[in-house]
């Protein structure tokens, strides 16, 4: 279970585990702004805690994303939301896979221009074929995005989620 993290001034940050929230809590470093109906205690019992689902930094933090977006997996989805750039199925993130346009075999490299969102299906089929070995088109030419156009897309993942939150 992640915690949304929320900077001083409300801002969305990221999410984190709910153990190392409870720890930013404890440390008061932050405050929980909504919690979940999970409890947990400690070893002995004498202390016991309320999940929180989101937290709120006491002091401003700048923002993690200054100049660059790092290249991940999730990111990766992020950037196609969650979509297959090759049949435009629309998955979720346990759907996903990623796909090297270039196969890594023939000298593909793992960045953000050269892999895509695929389904396992789409992935299975391709291979280490080329594109046009294959005879497949991509939806969209991968790119590395931009930090606005990234944090926009996490920001709408975070408004899309939020009635199950509050």
């Amino acid at each position: 279970m992640s915690v949304l993290v929320m900077n001083a001034d409300y801002s969305f940050l990221g999410s984190i585990s709910w153990q190392r929230s409870i720890v930013l809590i404890y440390q008061g470093k932050a405050e929980v702004v909504k919690e979940t109906e999970r409890i947990v205690s400690n070893f002995d019992g004498s202390y016991q805690y309320a999940i929180p689902r989101v937290i709120r930094l006491l002091k401003y933090v700048t923002k993690i994303f200054k100049n660059k977006i790092p290249y991940s997996k999730y990111n990766i989805f992020l950037r196609d939301d969650f979509i297959c750039q090759y049949c435009g199925k629309e998955l979720s993130k346990y759907e996903c896979t990623v796909d090297h346009v270039i196969p890594k075999s023939s000298g593909g490299e793992s960045s953000w221009e050269n892999c895509v969102t695929s389904c396992k299906p789409c992935n299975n089929r391709k291979g280490d074929m080329s594109l046009d070995e294959i005879g497949y088109k991509l939806l969209n030419i991968p790119k590395k995005p931009s930090v606005a156009d990234f944090m926009r897309k996490k920001s709408s993942i975070l408004m899309e989620n939020i009635s199950d939150i509050f």
